[in-house]
């Protein structure tokens, strides 16, 4: 009995030590980061960087939202894409002020995607003549897309540019 005692003592004291040091030194956990955190972050990324940023809307549930998600987690997009834009993904479910933050720059829809300067200027977003892109599966929103990151950052090239457009097709097909 007595040794019964003396461990739960220990496990009591082992467990308050490892509360105390995580509640003092660890990382504070409340959930979610907001939106508009990640957004301000990403602005100071892209001013200190000289970059673009890339700004997706979307959540979980969305199958098109979920395939974007992997085309922008793909090495070689990575690779080229982290080159010229801080990348951004706001979930409209997950982050309570998720649709108010993307509606500063455009219409949120699931998926829909932005193109900021450092300056939290639009450059272009994933809308046609009022109609959103989403994700770029159809030739022709391919060609936006990527016509539209070379607008945003011209000094892509031809071969990255190919690269990205490449991926986009390949990552429908898986």
């Amino acid at each position: 009995m007595t040794n019964m005692l003396q461990y739960k003592t220990i496990g009591c004291f082992l467990w308050l030590l490892c509360c105390f040091y995580l509640g003092t030194t660890g990382p504070v956990i409340s959930g979610e980061p907001s939106a508009a955190n990640l957004v301000s972050q990403a602005l100071e990324r892209a001013a200190n960087s000289k970059k673009e940023i890339i700004v997706t809307v979307g959540n979980s549930k969305c199958g098109w939202c979920v395939l974007f998600e992997k085309y922008y987690k793909r090495a070689s997009v990575k690779r080229v894409l982290d080159k010229y834009f801080v990348i951004v993904t706001i979930d409209t479910i997950e982050m309570k002020d998720g649709k108010a933050v993307y509606s500063k720059f455009s219409e949120p829809r699931a998926p829909s995607w932005v193109i900021l300067d450092s300056n939290s200027k639009v450059l272009i977003d994933s809308f046609i003549n009022g109609v959103n892109i989403g994700y770029p599966a159809k030739p022709d929103e391919v060609t936006y897309y990527i016509d539209a990151l070379k607008k945003a950052q011209p000094a892509l090239t031809y071969r990255e540019l190919e690269t990205l457009a490449s991926e986009l097709q390949d990552n429908t097909r898986n």
